[in-house]
C-alpha cells in the first residue's frame, strides 16, 4: 500500500516540478523577463520539490501509523498529499509571477514607510 501512495505521490510531484520549469521557460523568451524568470523559475522549482517531498513522506509516516489494510486509508494519505502538492504548485506558480512581473516593471520609487503613513505623512 505505501508502495502505491509513493508512486502515485511522486508522480504528482514529477509532473509539477515539470510544469514549473516549462512556465519558467516559456515566461523567459520574453527578452525584459529572460533572465529573471529562469533564475527564479530554478529557485522556486527547488524549493518545491524539496518542501513538497518532505510533505509527502510526513504524509507517508502518518499513513503508516493508520495502517490497517483499508484503501480507505491510502486514498485518504493520496487527497492529502496531493492536496499540499496542489497548493504548493499554485504559490510557486504565484511567486514566479511575481518575480518576472518585477522584472518587467522595477518599482522607481520605494514605497514609504508604514509608520509614516500612520503618522499622517504624505507618501
Amino acid at each position: 500500500m505505501l508502495i502505491i501512495y509513493f508512486a502515485i505521490s511522486f508522480a504528482a510531484l514529477a509532473m509539477l516540478c515539470h510544469v514549473i520549469w516549462k512556465l519558467g521557460s516559456a515566461i523567459g523568451d520574453c527578452p525584459q523577463a529572460e533572465r529573471a524568470a529562469k533564475v527564479a523559475a530554478m529557485t522556486i522549482l527547488t524549493g518545491f520539490a524539496m518542501i513538497a517531498s518532505a510533505l509527502v513522506t510526513f504524509i507517508a509516516a502518518g499513513l503508516l501509523f493508520a495502517m490497517d489494510n483499508s484503501y480507505s486509508v491510502l486514498f485518504l494519505a493520496i487527497g492529502g498529499a496531493m492536496m499540499v502538492l496542489g497548493l504548493g504548485f499554485t504559490q510557486a506558480a504565484a511567486m514566479l509571477r511575481e518575480v518576472v512581473y518585477k522584472a518587467i516593471n522595477p518599482d522607481p520609487k520605494p514605497a514609504a514607510p508604514i509608520s509614516d503613513l500612520a503618522e499622517g505623512k504624505p507618501a
